[in-house]
């Protein structure tokens, strides 16, 4: 018995001593920047934020969930990092100086739809669908919410992601969605439709996308700090390369 005991308990301080912390990551399903869990489809995001602070024995745990509570539940420190943010729409947050790409947002309609993209006076023209409390750029935002509730606009939970926009629109229920374009590339593979969609013109600018840490967690600038070495570190040992290209995304800079 006595031996019995000893092993539970030596088993159970090695996975202790594994792990001395953890950091909590929120967000919504944003692939190929974060999937649904941390599995081998976690996303390129989450894949290098699992690597690089592994060595610091710090363990990531994910929570999924809609992006406004993500970014409410990081501010309060409920959630240590949220995965995704840009600084114009959590300017509060600690960020790193390296970022995990550059979002633009692109409006996409089905091939040979002939609208394209003019201006806010151009959507009143189509159905168009976006994901729910996203931020494009100050007037798109004010027309989603101005036309939330007419048959202009279909806004997706997180829960049905971006897959939901672009299966009304192959049913032909809307003409045109909005989306990053290697977020909407990655889905179109997924669905093998790659070659049915087409860009109808851009929104606003690219804005870089990070993995943004809690204003009120006391190691922020230290986790912060880490991210940036670790990035490095990654880049020099090809391992930065691996986990991009496993998901077709191309580096960028910084």
């Amino acid at each position: 018995m006595k031996n019995i005991l000893t092993g539970i308990l030596l088993s159970t301080l090695t996975v202790s001593m594994a792990y001395a912390e953890s950091i909590t990551i929120c967000s919504d399903k944003w692939l190929p920047v974060n999937g649904e869990t941390m599995d081998e489809h976690a996303g390129y995001g989450l894949e290098i934020a699992e690597a690089l602070f592994s060595k610091h024995n710090i363990e990531i745990h994910y929570n999924l969930m809609g992006w406004s509570k993500a970014l409410k539940r990081t501010e309060s420190g409920q959630c240590d990092a949220v995965i995704g943010a840009t600084k114009a729409e959590a300017p509060n947050f600690v960020y790193p100086n390296s970022s995990l790409g550059n979002a633009d947002s692109i409006i996409y309609v089905k091939k040979g739809n002939p609208w394209r993209y003019k201006g806010i006076d151009s959507l009143k023209e189509i159905r168009i669908g976006a994901m729910k409390d996203y931020s494009y750029e100050k007037q798109f935002d004010d027309y989603l919410e101005k036309n939330k509730k007419s048959d202009r606009v279909s806004l997706s939970t997180y829960d049905e992601g971006a897959d939901r926009n672009l299966k009304l629109i192959l049913l032909g229920k809307l003409d045109a969605t909005i989306e990053t374009s290697f977020v909407f590339d990655y889905l179109l593979k997924q669905h093998n439709v790659a070659g049915h969609m087409i860009n109808a013109g851009e929104v606003g600018e690219k804005e870089a996308i990070y993995l943004a840490f809690s204003p009120v967690h006391p190691r922020s600038s230290e986790y912060s700090k880490m991210f940036d070495e670790g990035v490095q570190a990654l880049k020099t040992s090809g391992e930065l390369k691996k986990i991009l290209d496993k998901y077709g995304v191309q580096p960028w800079s910084p």
